[in-house]
C-alpha cells in the first residue's frame, strides 16, 4: 500500500513539475514569437566589442532579430542616456554599463523598465535583483599589468603603492575613471584606502592616460607603457594565454572587483525583444562565452570560469571597498578631482583601424 501511494505521489508530482515546465516553455515561446513580431532590439553597451560583437551575432542567428548596437566606455555610454532624457524620450531599449552605481540613480529618475529573467535562480548569491530593475551581466577584477619583456617578474611591482616610485616615471599608463566605469570603481575603493595623496604621487610619475580598459592592454603590448594601473584582470589572463607579452598584477593591498549590469530602458520600442536579450545575455550560453572568449568571470553558479583564480583573490577582506551611498553622492566631485590632478597629461585613445577598401 505504502509503494502504491508513493508511486502514486511520485507521478502527480512528476505531471504537475511537467506542466509547470512546459508553461515556461510556452511562455518563453510566446514572448520569441512577440519579439520576432517588433523584429529589431536597440543596445547602449560597454562589453568589450570584441565580445559584444559575439553575443549580437548569435542573437540575430538564433532569433532573427536585429540588433542595432552601439558600444561606448561607461562615459559615453551615460551620456547618451542623459542626452536622450534630456530631449524627453529614451531611444534604446537595452543599457549596460560599468558603473553599477549609475542604475540606482536612472531607477530613481523612472529611466528603467523592470523584468526579471528566469535565469535568476542560476546567478551567483547576492548579485540577482529581486525586483528585476537590473540584471547581472559580467563581473570584472581589477588589477595591475606589466609588460614581460621590458619588466622582469622580479622587479614588477607587487604593490599599488610601488608605482609611486620615480623609477616609474614615463612608464605607467592608467586608465581614465572618467571614461571607463572599472576604473572609476577603483578609483573609489583607492580614495577610501589611501586618500588622494595617492593620486597627487601618482601624478609626478607622469602616467599615460588612457580611455578604455577594454584596449588598456594595448598599451602594455604596443610598448606604450611597462606598467597598467588600473587593468581589466580578464583582459590580461586571456592575452597572456594566448603568448602575449602581458602578465596581471594582483596587489598585496587588495584589487577592486564589481559586477556590470545590464537594463531594459523605459518605454522601450521593443519590449519584448529587449526581454529576449536579458534572457539571452544572462544565458549559461551566453555566460560560458563571455568567460572563454572575454575572460570575464561567469555570474552563473552553473558556468565554470575558462581563466580559474585563487578564491582568495575576491575573498571581501582582500577587496578595495568603499561606501556606494557616499560614492554616488560625491562621484562627480570625485571625477572633477581626479580630472584636476592628472591635468595635462598625455591622452591616448585606441581606435579600431578601418579595413582598406578592395580597388
Amino acid at each position: 500500500m505504502f509503494k502504491k501511494v508513493s508511486l502514486a505521489a511520485f507521478a502527480l508530482l512528476f505531471s504537475i513539475s511537467c506542466f509547470g515546465l512546459n508553461q515556461v516553455n510556452a511562455a518563453s515561446e510566446k514572448l520569441i514569437q512577440d519579439a520576432k513580431k517588433e523584429g529589431k532590439v536597440v543596445l547602449y553597451h560597454s562589453l568589450s566589442r570584441r565580445v559584444l560583437k559575439k553575443l549580437v551575432k548569435g542573437f540575430e542567428k538564433k532569433y532573427g532579430i536585429k540588433v542595432k548596437w552601439t558600444r561606448k566606455g561607461t562615459g559615453g555610454i551615460i551620456r547618451m542616456v542623459t542626452a536622450e532624457k534630456m530631449a524627453g524620450a529614451l531611444k534604446c531599449d537595452i543599457v549596460s554599463t560599468g558603473d553599477p552605481t549609475v542604475f540606482i540613480r536612472w531607477q530613481k529618475e523612472g529611466l528603467l523598465k523592470k523584468y526579471v529573467t528566469g535565469n535568476t535562480s542560476s546567478f551567483h548569491k547576492g548579485l540577482a535583483n529581486p525586483e528585476g530593475w537590473i540584471t547581472p551581466s559580467r563581473t570584472t577584477i581589477g588589477s595591475m599589468g606589466y609588460n614581460t619583456k621590458n619588466v622582469k617578474d622580479s622587479e614588477a611591482p607587487k604593490s599599488w603603492k610601488d608605482v609611486l616610485d620615480p623609477k616609474w616615471k614615463g612608464r605607467l599608463a592608467i586608465v581614465d575613471p572618467r571614461k571607463s566605469g572599472p576604473a572609476r570603481w577603483w578609483m573609489a575603493g583607492m580614495v577610501k584606502r589611501f586618500g588622494w595623496e595617492y593620486f597627487q604621487e601618482l601624478a609626478k610619475n607622469k602616467p599615460l592616460l588612457l580611455k578604455a580598459t577594454s584596449t588598456a592592454a594595448l598599451a602594455l603590448i604596443n610598448g606604450e607603457a611597462d606598467v597598467l594601473v588600473i587593468a581589466n584582470e580578464h583582459d590580461l589572463v586571456r592575452r597572456k594565454a594566448k603568448g602575449q607579452s602581458v602578465s596581471p598584477v594582483y596587489p598585496k593591498e587588495g584589487i577592486s572587483k564589481k559586477t556590470s549590469p545590464v537594463a531594459i530602458c523605459a518605454n522601450p520600442p521593443n519590449p519584448n525583444a529587449a526581454k529576449l536579450w536579458i534572457d539571452w545575455e544572462s544565458s549559461a550560453k551566453v555566460q560560458a562565452l563571455m568567460t572563454k572568449d572575454g575572460g570575464y568571470p561567469p555570474t552563473r553558479t552553473d558556468v565554470k570560469s575558462y581563466h580559474p583564480r585563487d578564491p582568495k583573490l575576491t575573498a571581501p577582506e582582500n577587496l578595495l571597498g568603499f561606501s556606494q551611498k557616499n560614492f554616488i553622492k560625491n562621484k562627480r566631485k570625485m571625477l572633477k578631482k581626479f580630472g584636476k590632478i592628472m591635468k595635462g597629461m598625455k591622452v591616448r585613445i585606441y581606435k579600431k583601424k578601418k579595413k582598406k577598401k578592395k580597388k
